[in-house]
């Protein structure tokens, strides 16, 4: 059977989909965990008492610990208003059926869902196991099962981002139950952050232009957009409810910190104009506070130190001021220097796009009992089995985000290359020619949703990165969507690789004849290897050793070693795992009839030889270039890279020589 049933593929995806918390031993939680917690819990219990609990509202002489909800006087009203309340109570509701183990699963079958229908509709023909392979190359390859697991919306951007362009190019191809749950995804990801509905209505009119020019009819465009703008609504009004069912529950506002107007300052042309209009007259109640502005967004909102901090240290009624006063210090900001604005906004917008670290989801549980705050809130509750955090115990995740972030990056790499050389085929250039979409052309629909999926991830971070600031987690969060694009146009469209493989093979004979050129010089070619099956055969052991090397590097490194001092352990572990490879591998012909301890002394100096090159190069990276400072793997590739020539050279002709025959 070519398919499997699409509730076991389901299945089968979520369960992939959760190998980062299967491998962390649990989901994981951030800060803002603890805030969504207590406006769900505070939802839930308007619910559960009402009618009183709508009948109350602030008087005279009522104090604040008296309203029938006891979540109230847990809301910051100056703060919550940016923590939706829906969200919220998706997460308290599974930790009330018995654990987050649940939210990480419902997030992992969503996403699993949309990736499932983009595989169906795209390629109707193919094999169930090219689905379950798109999903497991882009857990193994991509941010995507750390945010599902992750007890915060973020998902929520590249599942509802999916979800829209599913709606937009397929909704031919779906059933009716399943543009309808497509919609009510699309409304439930707008309504739980405000990031997510500014994508949407960018979405929903540029998406639906998008697929009239590449030749869908006004009528189905406008229909789509429709939709999608009908989500956008629902959205907005299920909040203005929730906060106005609040407001006259309470008496008070709810409100936001003021990012737009933090993040103007940390640019650089929000502190110009501040000093200018603070000088000239204006009453900002930033003014008060011109001493503490920084080039920090984090500081300006949240330090509580009274000579950096703005927002988190001044009183409710100028966090009120703060916030009324945004609007009209950022519209002065950009009229004061619109060129300077501009260019940092831009400038973010890049920025925000290429920062794609998990650092967020990875965070040691055991930051959540520094301090007198973390400890008192929920958020040792909803982490499971909480208990093995606490000292002596260590429960920190086994995944480090750095390299992460390299083999994420190179993945990333990687699959632009491969949509870049598919999508200019000529069967692909042809269909958008001919606005395929009217006709149904299969590589058209699949260069439409790829292109689609592209400007979700484009226009989060513009929103992100020019209105909040770049964050490496708001990336993170949709980048995911490039690789899946990749994996779909694989399963979707021939990918020529007959024609691709007569490329390299060209490609490889050009590379040999300007290596041969090379030898051909009278100085250069004296030290240049023949590119024969000894060469390639040394550099696959190679391969095997540098691994061996950085995994062993970073075991002694993690147990407290330096990174100096731990190489040289690394390097012997190498060389005894690449002398067992090459003797038995690459120079079976040529193993000598000598004891085994002579040889290896002998490969052993031979690649100290090598490693003398290697470790100059790499301690000079490690220890001179600030950029890397705790980046093993660069200084490691380079390293590798200047001691290969010396150590094949005497691995072949001196360790692993032919006997001479007897005279």
């Amino acid at each position: 059977m070519r398919r499997l049933p699409p509730l076991l593929a389901l299945l089968a995806a979520t369960l992939l989909m959760m190998a980062v918390a299967f491998a962390n031993g649990r989901p994981t939680v951030f800060y803002d965990s603890h805030s969504y917690d207590v406006m769900g819990r505070n939802l839930i219990e308007v619910v559960e008492q009402y009618p009183a609990s709508i009948q109350f509202k602030m008087k005279p002489g009522v104090k604040w610990s008296d309203p029938p909800v006891s979540t109230d006087r847990m809301i910051d009203p100056a703060v919550m208003g940016a923590r939706s309340s829906f969200y919220g109570v998706f997460l308290h509701a599974t930790y009330l059926v018995g654990s987050i183990w649940l939210l990480a699963a419902i997030q992992s079958f969503l996403a699993a869902w949309v990736v499932y229908l983009l595989w169906r509709t795209l390629a109707p023909k193919a094999p169930s196991w090219s689905y379950l392979l798109v999903v497991a190359g882009c857990v193994a390859g991509t941010s995507l099962s750390f945010f599902t697991t992750f007890a915060m919306p973020d998902i929520f951007a590249g599942v509802g981002g999916a979800a829209m362009v599913l709606i937009l190019t397929q909704a031919d191809r779906l059933k009716r139950r399943e543009v309808v749950g497509l919609w009510l995804l699309c409304a439930y990801a707008m309504a739980i952050h405000k990031s997510h509905l500014g994508t949407g209505l960018v979405m929903a009119v540029g998406g639906a232009v998008v697929v009239w020019l590449l030749g869908l009819p006004v009528s189905s465009a406008a229909r789509r957009m429709t939709l999608l703008l009908a989500a956008a609504a629902a959205a907005w009004f299920g909040g203005v409810v929730a906060d106005g069912t609040y407001q006259l529950r309470t008496g008070y506002k709810l409100g936001h910190p003021p990012f737009m107007m933090a993040r103007v300052l940390a640019d650089g042309p929000g502190r110009a104009y501040m000093r200018y209009a603070c000088a000239h007259g204006e009453t900002y109640a930033l003014c008060q506070f011109q001493a503490n502005v920084g080039a920090s967004t984090d500081l300006i909102l949240w330090s509580d130190r009274k000579k950096l901090g703005v927002f988190n240290i001044a009183d409710p009624a100028t966090r009120r001021r703060l916030e009324a006063e945004e609007t009209r210090f950022v519209a002065g900001t950009v009229k004061f220097d619109p060129v300077g604005q501009l260019e940092a906004s831009l400038w973010n917008w890049g920025q925000q796009f290429v920062a794609f670290q998990v650092d967020d989801p990875l965070r040691n549980p055991a930051a959540y009992l520094r301090g007198r705050y973390w400890p008192t809130t929920a958020l040792p509750k909803l982490i499971p089995n909480f208990a093995a955090c606490r000292p002596p115990g260590d429960c920190r995740p086994p995944f480090k985000y750095r390299p992460l972030a390299d083999w994420h990056g190179a993945v990333l790499i990687v699959t632009g290359l491969l949509l870049a050389w598919r999508l200019t085929r000529k069967d692909v250039r042809l269909g958008l020619w001919r606005r395929g979409l009217r006709t149904g052309e299969d590589p058209a629909r699949v260069a439409s949703v790829v292109l689609l999926l592209l400007a979700v991830t484009v226009v989060n971070a513009a929103i992100c990165g020019v209105l909040s600031g770049p964050f490496a987690r708001y990336q993170s969060r949709v980048i995911w969507l490039l690789p899946v694009g990749a994996g779909l146009v694989m399963c979707a469209l021939p990918m020529g690789l007959r024609s691709l493989a007569d490329r390299a093979l060209r490609l490889w004979t050009w590379g040999l004849a300007q290596w041969e050129r090379l030898r051909a010089q009278p100085v250069i070619g004296r030290f240049l290897p023949p590119l024969d099956g000894h060469f390639a055969r040394f550099c696959v052991v190679g391969l095997l050793g540098f691994v061996v090397d950085f995994t062993v590097l970073k075991v002694v490194v993690n147990l407290g070693m330096t990174p100096i001092g731990g190489r040289g352990v690394s390097f012997l572990v190498a060389v005894l795992a690449t002398w067992l490879a090459n003797r038995a591998w690459t120079f079976r012909h040529r193993a000598q009839q000598r004891s085994l301890l002579r040889e290896l002394s002998t490969y052993f100096a031979v690649q100290s030889a090598g490693f003398a090159a290697n470790f100059a190069v790499y301690s000079s990276l490690v220890v001179g270039v600030a950029a890397l400072h705790g980046r093993l793997l660069p200084p490691m590739v380079a390293g590798t890279a200047a001691g290969l020539i010396i150590n094949y050279l005497g691995a072949k002709h001196i360790v692993f020589r032919r006997r001479a025959r007897a005279s």
